[in-house]
Order: structure tokens, then sequence, then C-alpha cells
């Protein structure tokens, strides 16, 4: 049984398909002989293949991937250092991926807001707020501050062509 448990680990069947791979293998060794070093050893080196693994996948910048190889690793041996260290890498990447395709989202809400002309109104559906939803989540997102720039720019305008036509009176100054 040692010896198929081997045969799968050289042949990457490290936990698939089921019935025919190291994991099971080896913990059927560990059933008989709870003590044996040679199956603990092999668990241990199916977690580090899923690390390694894991690692190149998040390298190359398959995330989601890299997160399912960990959690097989983790399954093997929970408390293996390098995959929880790279879980916890995996994570904070994920999380900025989530945060980036919301600004992108939220990019794309406010350019159609604001070539409907929607800068400021109405409430909850304008450019101006999207924009800064968008700096809550990136404070330093350009082009939301491109944006708001653009938006004041415009109002700007307005008033200038409303003073041009006469149609504003500036208040006098009083003595």
């Amino acid at each position: 049984m040692l010896a198929e448990a081997q045969r799968h680990l050289s042949e990457t069947r490290l936990t698939t398909p089921k019935g025919n791979n190291a994991l099971e293998s080896y913990r059927e060794v560990l059933k008989i002989e709870p003590n044996n070093q040679k199956a603990k050893t092999g668990l241990a080196r199916i977690a580090k293949q899923y690390h390694v693994l894991a690692q190149r996948r998040f390298r190359n910048g398959a995330v989601q991937s890299a997160q399912t190889l960990i959690e097989r690793g983790l399954h093997v041996v929970p408390d293996h250092r390098g995959l929880l260290i790279l879980a916890t890498q995996v994570q904070a990447q994920l999380e900025r991926n989530s945060q980036e395709e919301a600004v992108e989202k939220l990019l794309t809400k406010a350019k159609h807001q604001a070539t409907a002309q929607r800068f400021t109104y109405p409430a909850g559906d304008n450019a101006f707020e999207t924009y800064q939803e968008i700096l809550e989540l990136d404070p330093r997102n350009t082009q939301a501050t491109s944006g708001i720039k653009d938006i004041a720019r415009y109002y700007i305008a307005i008033g200038q062509k409303v003073v041009a036509m006469g149609g504003f009176e500036p208040p006098t100054p009083s003595l």
C-alpha cells in the first residue's frame, strides 16, 4: 500500500481521482500503522507539492486556481506553514482584484452618467456621487479625480456663459 501511495505521488495523483490517489493510500497506511513515518512524510510531500503548484499559479496570475490548490493542500496538512502564508497572500490579492473590479464597474457607470449629463442630479444616480464612491475605494484614482474636475469645469463654463450673456448680475458692493 505504501508503494502504491508513492507511485500515486510520483505520478501527481495527489488527492484525485477518488479511490486512486496518494492521499487516500497514505491514510490507509496510517489507519493500519498510525505512526508510520513514511506515510506521514508522504502527506507532508503532498502538501508541499500543492504549495509549489499554488505558488506557480499565483505568480502567473491564476489566483483562483492557486486558492483551490491551497485548499487541497491544507486539507492534507492543515497547519502547513507555507500554504498558510500563501493563503494569506492569495486572499489579499483576491480582495484587491475584487476592489479593482468594483472600481472599473463604477467608472463605467460614472462615464454613462456623465454622457447622459447626469453630473450632480438626480441624487443617488449621478456622476459626481459615483466618482466620490470610487475615491472612497481608491483615493488615488486619477480617472475619478479627473471626472470630478470635468464636472466642475462644465459648471464653471455654464456660469461664464450666463454672465457673458448678461443673465447674471453680480452683487454690488455696499459701502
